[in-house]
């Protein structure tokens, strides 16, 4: 099998994990990054993801972990953040839930909702959102 055709090996990969994990959970979770509508975007799978994009789809993973996502207040919650007005509408609501449940902090330069999420934001929001789900333990501590 020549996993660049298979977008399911990829989908999948990512939740082979061990120890104090749910696996339901985590299967559930794997649904939200092969959903369909990522094949809406030119390139399909291989598409550049923003910030505030990807926190809409960690706003779908909150929920299904039973998190708090709509009592956030995006106003609130934003306005410390410089750049705070940079967030589009559609993903207000996500954002201030990321922040509210600690997925993310921001920087001195704020959330910077537009620019592109690195593999190493994506890991350690991934990890956060784990450890705030109560997924896996938290290695910090």
């Amino acid at each position: 099998m020549d996993d660049a055709d298979d977008s399911s090996a990829h989908s999948t990969a990512f939740f082979e994990m061990e120890g104090s994990v749910d696996q339901e959970t985590l299967g559930r979770l794997s649904s939200l990054f092969s959903d369909a509508t990522w094949k809406t975007y030119d390139n399909g799978d291989n598409q550049i993801i923003t910030r505030q994009e990807a926190l809409v789809i960690m706003n779908r993973a909150l929920r299904l972990a039973g998190l708090e996502t709509d009592g956030a207040d995006a106003v609130s919650l934003l306005s410390p953040f410089a750049a705070q007005a940079a967030v589009a509408a559609w993903a207000k609501q996500a954002m201030a839930a990321a922040v509210k449940n600690r997925l993310v902090e921001g920087s001195t330069e704020g959330l910077m909702p537009t620019k592109n999420l690195t593999r190493g934001e994506t890991a350690a929001i991934v990890q956060r959102f784990l450890v705030e789900s109560n997924l896996i333990d938290n290695q910090n501590n």
